[in-house]
């Protein structure tokens, strides 16, 4: 069966976006402008609801000059509406957010552009914050194959890490019966005896589990070979115990003898394409002193939005993250979040969740897709 391509102005949209990302990024905000605008005109064509949020919010689309103008789109309405140009081609894989135990999960609509844009994105920022040294020999993730759950877009970028940095040669290790730890563990050291390095990648309460297993029946102690690396994500989120980020890196280092630069957080959201990392290893092979927080791809940005009123609030002020990611080309690019963080120059920092009042500038202008979802 032969899959249609993007079609109308949004295929040249997509194009460029496809160009820059694969050039590194537009250079500045004037080029981040000349890509992100046009696109947003075109998908406020086929996306009727996002232009009505918008405008509900005082932001109307026709006014907007520079990127800090588009509307970002409550990740709610992922909830509730399936969000998607159409002129991009046929929905050929969802994924899926978690969920609340009050609400449904969010949908993510990928057509075949917008998977190849996600592959070209991670490939972008993955060779600059988890691979700056070159590929490894094996890529060990803590968690199911995609096909086992194919509505998990994590798991999709792990395997899309082992075809592009390790040969292909990626294990999942979650069965039927959850993650075998001796069989892990037993992998692992085959690697380590045959001096193969390793990406080893999962969720950070994953992570923690498997290092108090460790801890309790052993070994406690597995070196991982040289140029191994660890990637945790998606925080802990009830899975055993929280850890700060030194607590964290301090606990892998002791079990697998990984310098605390080497393990390396990212934050990913199902309702966009691209990823944000910690710059700890890429800085590492640089030479320079990583710092705090997450980095913004060159064609991604992240503001910070005061929870009531939504203005934006200066560096250092908390607020609600929204970011705008350029390589979601086919649905809304822009997603406010629930989480609360601060802007700290180049970087953003995750502080917590908003709850309650916190989260009430999510609902503004609601209506805008509440009522769309009921003209559906």
């Amino acid at each position: 069966m032969v899959t249609r391509g993007p079609t109308g102005a949004l295929a040249g949209q997509i194009q460029r976006v496809r160009d820059a990302i694969a050039s590194g990024g537009p250079a500045d905000d004037a080029a981040f402008d000349a890509l992100a605008l046009p696109l947003y005109r075109a998908l406020l064509e086929e996306i009727p609801a996002w232009g009505r949020l918008a405008r509900a919010r005082g932001l109307p689309p026709e006014a907007a000059s520079s990127w800090r103008d588009v509307a970002p789109i409550p990740t709610d309405a992922f909830r509730r509406l399936d969000l998607h140009a159409p002129s991009a081609g046929e929905v050929v894989r969802t994924f899926e957010t978690s969920g609340t135990t009050s609400s449904q999960p969010g949908r993510a609509l990928f057509d075949a552009s917008a998977l190849a844009l996600m592959d070209l994105a991670i490939d972008a920022g993955a060779r600059i914050h988890l691979f700056p040294d070159g590929p490894v020999g094996r890529v060990h993730v803590l968690g199911p194959s995609p096909q086992a759950a194919p509505g998990k877009v994590m798991l999709q970028g792990m395997r899309r890490l082992g075809e592009s940095f390790a040969g292909g040669r990626v294990v999942f290790h979650v069965g039927p019966g959850g993650l075998d730890f001796p069989a892990l563990l037993g992998a692992l050291e085959v690697d380590t005896r045959e001096g193969v390095p390793v990406l080893l990648a999962g969720a950070s309460g994953t992570f923690v589990q498997l290092a108090d297993w460790m801890g309790a029946q052993g070994p406690s102690r597995l070196p991982l070979a040289p140029r191994s690396r660890l990637l945790d994500a998606g925080g802990h989120k009830g899975q055993g115990r929280e850890l700060s980020r030194a607590e964290f890196r301090a606990l892998m280092g002791e079990r697998f003898q990984l310098p605390p630069q080497r393990c390396v957080n990212l934050l990913g959201m199902t309702e966009l394409s691209s990823q944000f990392y910690e710059d700890s290893l890429a800085a590492a092979h640089a030479g320079v002193q990583g710092r705090e927080g997450f980095v913004n791809p060159p064609w991604t940005r992240t503001r910070v939005l005061d929870p009531d009123t939504l203005a934006e609030v200066p560096d250092g002020v908390p607020g609600l993250l929204a970011h705008l990611d350029l390589a979601s080309a086919t649905r809304p690019f822009a997603v406010l979040t629930t989480d609360l963080g601060v802007r700290e120059g180049d970087r953003f920092r995750v502080t917590g969740r908003a709850r309650g009042a916190e989260a009430r500038g999510c609902s503004i202008g609601a209506e805008a897709w509440t009522d769309a979802a009921a003209r559906r």
